[in-house]
C-alpha cells in the first residue's frame, strides 16, 4: 500500500492560498489514485506512520544552526555549478561584501509546511559569509527564525550583490544617473543575468534565477525535493512568498511586479533614484511606473523604522505602489538592539531588531 501526502488549502488574512497540514490518504494500488502531485518531495515510504514530525536530513550543509523552530543550513554556490561564483571579483581570497552562501531555513517538522519563502538580502550582505568580516555569521537569522515559526521553508539567496544601484550605479553621483531606465535594467540584469543594463555585468550563471534553479537541482540530487511547484525547471512563482530588506526589497518588488508571486513583504526598503532621462512627476525610477503589476497590493506588505536615514524615501515608494499605512505597511520608532544586544540603527532594526517581530508579522504574514 502506498502512502500519498495531499495537502489542504486555507485562507490568510490577506486572502491568499497557503498550504496547510497534509491528510494521509492510502491507495491499495502502486500509483495514488488522486490527480494532485504529492506537493511536499517527501517519497510517501519515508512518512511517519504515526504522523510524528518528520526532520529531514540536512548532513549535506556547509555550515548548520539550529533555531527555536528549525535550522539554518549554508550551502557553497559553485557546490551546484562549477560556473557559479561563490564571491564577487576579486574577494576569492579573502571573501568580502556581497555573494557568500545560499542558505535556506528549515522547519522542524517537513511535513507540514505552509509554503517556500524566498529571501533577499540587502546591499553587500551575505545569507552566510565563511571567514573575513562576516565570519560564520548568518546574517538574517533574525528574520529567517520569524518565518521559519509561521511554518515556512525560507531560501536565502546569494546573488550578485557586491554594489549598491543607488549609491555605485544610478543614483546621482553615479554615471548611471544619465542613463535612461538605469535602476530597472540593473534589477533585471541581476536577476536573469541577460547583458540588459552597462552600468553592471553578472553573468547568465550568477543570474538570480539560474543560481536558484542549480540550488533547487543540487538539493534535489542531495535527497531534498521541494514542494512541486519550487523546484529546478519548474518554479510557479504564483505559489512563492517574498521578502527583501533594503536593495533585497527591491529585487522583492521587481518580481512582485514582474512576475506575480503569492504575497510579498519590504524591509528597509524599497526605493530607486530617478535618472535624468524623461523623469516623470514623481522622484522614482523608471521601472516603477510601467503599468501593470502582476501582484496585488493587497498582498503585499512593508516594514520601516522612522530613524532609517531613507524612511521618506521608503514611505513615498508604499504611497507610490498603492501600500496603505497601518494595513499593509506599518512603521517602529524608538532606539533597537540587535539579538546580542548590540545597538543598531533604524536602518539594520528593520530587519534585525528581534523585540519588533511583532511588528514585522503584522506587515509580512
Amino acid at each position: 500500500m502506498l502512502l500519498t501526502l495531499v495537502r489542504t488549502q486555507k485562507q490568510s488574512k490577506w486572502g491568499i492560498l497557503m498550504l496547510s497540514t497534509p491528510a494521509i490518504v492510502s491507495s491499495a494500488c502502486g500509483t495514488s489514485t488522486n490527480p494532485a502531485e504529492p506537493s511536499n518531495g517527501i517519497p510517501a515510504d519515508s512518512v511517519p506512520a504515526s504522523g510524528a514530525p518528520l526532520r529531514v536530513n540536512l548532513a549535506f550543509c556547509d555550515a548548520l544552526t539550529e533555531l527555536t523552530a528549525g535550522r539554518l543550513c549554508a550551502i557553497q554556490p559553485s557546490k551546484t555549478h562549477s560556473a557559479i561564483r561563490d564571491f564577487a571579483s576579486g574577494e576569492r581570497a579573502t571573501p568580502g561584501p556581497g555573494f557568500g552562501y545560499h542558505v535556506i531555513a528549515v522547519p522542524e517538522d517537513w511535513i507540514r509546511i505552509k509554503g517556500v519563502w524566498l529571501h533577499f538580502g540587502g546591499a553587500f550582505g551575505s545569507p552566510y559569509q565563511p571567514g573575513g568580516r562576516s565570519a560564520d555569521e548568518f546574517t538574517a537569522q533574525v528574520w529567517m527564525q520569524e518565518v521559519v515559526q509561521q511554518g515556512f521553508l525560507v531560501v536565502g539567496m546569494a546573488y550578485a550583490n557586491s554594489t549598491s544601484i543607488n549609491a555605485d550605479m544610478c543614483g546621482p553621483s553615479t554615471a548611471g544617473f544619465a542613463v535612461d531606465n538605469c535602476a530597472g535594467d540593473v534589477r533585471r540584469e541581476v536577476i536573469e543575468g541577460v547583458d540588459y543594463s552597462r552600468v553592471i555585468d553578472v553573468a547568465r550563471a550568477d543570474g538570480v534565477y539560474n543560481r536558484l534553479d542549480r540550488l533547487l537541482a543540487y538539493l534535489a540530487s542531495r535527497g531534498l525535493n521541494m514542494p512541486s511547484y519550487f523546484r529546478s525547471g519548474a518554479i510557479d512563482w504564483s505559489q512563492v512568498h517574498l521578502s527583501g530588506h533594503s536593495q533585497g526589497a527591491g529585487h522583492a518588488y521587481y518580481l512582485a511586479k514582474t512576475v506575480g508571486v503569492q504575497s510579498a513583504c519590504f524591509l528597509g526598503g524599497p526605493y530607486d533614484f530617478e535618472d535624468r532621462i524623461n523623469p516623470g512627476a514623481t522622484p522614482i525610477a523608471d521601472w516603477y511606473s510601467v503599468p501593470g503589476t502582476k501582484t496585488a497590493a493587497a498582498n503585499m506588505g512593508a516594514y520601516v523604522v522612522t530613524t532609517d536615514a531613507s524612511y521618506a524615501t521608503f514611505v513615498l515608494t508604499y504611497d507610490f505602489i498603492g501600500l496603505r499605512k497601518n494595513v499593509t505597511w506599518f512603521e517602529a520608532t524608538g532606539n533597537h538592539v540587535n539579538a546580542a544586544g548590540v545597538p543598531i540603527d533604524g536602518h539594520a532594526a528593520s530587519v534585525g531588531a528581534p523585540a519588533l517581530a511583532r511588528e514585522r508579522a503584522n506587515a509580512c504574514f
